[in-house]
């Protein structure tokens, strides 16, 4: 799934393409995901210019002159792409065509992707962004009782934007363990948990950047990543990598990550 490094790089490039451009053509080709009926999306944005666009949790906002948004999220399997393009285009959700004569769209093979006009956004805090404090990661840790730092993390209802696979390098980062309990975290990590999120997804956009080049919009693509990682069997530190899933999540740590579970004491030994 894109997640906020991806997101961020798509929402350049487009801008690069098409920002302060009129759109001449809106075609949506799959209306079963719709947030809003078919004809209203289609008229609350034919004809009018594209003057922004912003990220909120994972969803990408077009924003447009007559003042309407729309909202996108590209799920699971969703994929941009620029038109023209001489490729064959396999299941195509939507494409908008600007009059530069150029445009993009939207393909997705389980058609998962949806699309709203003006969304509400949610009140939850959404990463890279002032919100997310220091003071609320130590409240919903403290809040969790028994959660798991993994599915707590990448839960939109706590944080928005957070994704499975650069949440396993921000705890590699930090060197606290995905199999953690929340709740149990001491203080001076939860600091450095929050300095490492911006400094892990502002690294990977830089380097999703590079691998996408000015020819794409983007490119899902992590080489460059220390664990989550299929071709690597050893962190950068030399430690061997594990895999397994932690909230049905496919999930890579070190040994290296420290633990923080309950000790208890049975027959006078620690368990």
């Amino acid at each position: 799934m894109p997640e906020v490094p991806e997101l961020l790089t798509l929402r350049h490039n487009l801008l690069t393409h098409f920002k302060n451009r009129k759109i001449t053509h809106f075609e949506i080709k799959w209306d079963k995901k719709l947030k809003s009926p078919k004809q209203d999306i289609v008229s609350a944005v034919n004809g009018a210019t594209l003057t922004g666009i912003e990220r909120s949790g994972k969803t990408l906002e077009l924003h447009f002159n007559n003042d309407q948004k729309l909202g996108f999220h590209l799920m699971q399997t969703g994929r941009p792409y620029l038109r023209p393009s001489d490729n064959e285009i396999k299941w195509p959700v939507w494409e908008m065509f600007f009059e530069n004569g150029m445009g993009f769209g939207i393909q997705d093979p389980t058609l998962q992707t949806s699309l709203a006009l003006n969304p509400i956004t949610p009140n939850v805090p959404d990463v890279l962004t002032e919100s997310l404090t220091v003071e609320y990661l130590k409240a919903i840790f403290r809040k969790s009782r028994e959660q798991l730092i993994k599915p707590l993390l990448t839960n939109p209802r706590y944080i928005r934007g957070l994704g499975n696979a650069y949440i396993d390098e921000i705890l590699w980062q930090i060197k606290v363990s995905p199999a953690s309990i929340a709740s149990l975290i001491p203080e001076e990590k939860i600091h450095e948990l929050h300095g490492a999120i911006e400094a892990v997804l502002t690294n990977a956009e830089m380097e999703i950047r590079k691998i996408t080049g000015p020819d794409a919009l983007m490119i899902e693509k992590r080489d460059f990543m220390n664990v989550h990682n299929s071709k690597r069997t050893k962190d950068p530190n030399g430690d061997e990598i594990l895999k397994g899933e932690i909230g049905k999540a496919k999930t890579y740590w070190t040994k290296s990550q420290v633990l923080y579970e309950h000790k208890h004491q049975i027959f006078g030994k620690t368990l």
